[in-house]
């Protein structure tokens, strides 16, 4: 049923969707441009892309289809993911459909933006912690590495556990991180690190629309967020010291 919907979800997208505005002037002309040689990413070609070069493996395919089959297989991909995100806290029929409707979701999906998949390296990189399985670990770090300012904190709680682990299990778990990391190198220049910062100072971000924490820093959101992240840490550091 599931499935289901989610196909006519994406024949509806298709035929009628509204094309998002990151989607169709961000990562579509970017991922095309990188596909062809024209840009190695954060200089003068493209148009304020601002997440990791690894992001590529998934937008290229998209890129190269029609637009709106590209952006309807990215919203397809985005909340599936956001479904099985929500599937690790809640099996409530009312709460997940409560949780869709939410203005992330619903600006995730009108403006073909990705953040569905650091959604789901949070709720992954959890479940690695918590069952100290490297490899999954790994996954869930590499899909929240794709946009890191967005998590950095999360990063930091997950660092702090990786401490108790050992050597072998820390470098399985940024295994996928330092392939993509050297693989990146030659395709995008061996300076792309200096680039990216630099790029950051020199673009300005645009906040006109936004559902971030950073842009609207109101106190129920920050309080919001700080108790999450107090209840990831806290989840994880128990799970480590039960595993110690």
């Amino acid at each position: 049923m599931a499935v289901l919907a989610l196909l006519a979800l994406f024949g509806l997208v298709v035929q009628f969707g509204p094309v998002g505005a990151d989607w169709f002037y961000t990562f579509r002309p970017v991922a095309r441009d990188f596909a062809a040689g024209n840009t190695q990413l954060y200089d003068n070609t493209e148009y304020g892309y601002f997440n990791m070069p690894w992001l590529m493996v998934v937008l290229v395919p998209l890129a190269l289809l029609p637009v709106r089959v590209g952006q309807a297989l990215l919203t397809l991909i985005s909340l599936s993911l956001v479904l099985v995100s929500l599937r690790a806290f809640t099996r409530s029929i009312a709460v997940t459909a409560l949780a869709v409707c939410t203005p992330f979701v619903v600006d995730l999906v009108l403006r073909g933006q990705v953040d569905a998949l650091v959604l789901a390296g949070v709720v992954l990189t959890l479940h690695g912690l918590e069952q100290r399985r490297s490899w999954v670990l790994a996954g869930g770090l590499w899909l929240m590495s794709v946009k890191p300012p967005n998590v950095l904190l999360v990063f930091a709680l997950a660092g702090l556990v990786l401490l108790r682990w050992t050597w072998r299990e820390r470098l399985q778990a940024v295994s996928l991180l330092g392939v993509s990391f050297v693989i990146s190198l030659p395709f995008c220049g061996f300076d792309w690190p200096a680039r990216y910062l630099g790029y950051y100072q020199d673009k300005s971000v645009y906040t006109g629309f936004s559902v971030s924490l950073w842009a609207r820093p109101e106190v129920w959101l920050l309080a919001s967020a700080v108790g999450f992240l107090w209840w990831w840490g806290r989840v994880a550091w128990r799970a480590s010291d039960m595993q110690s």
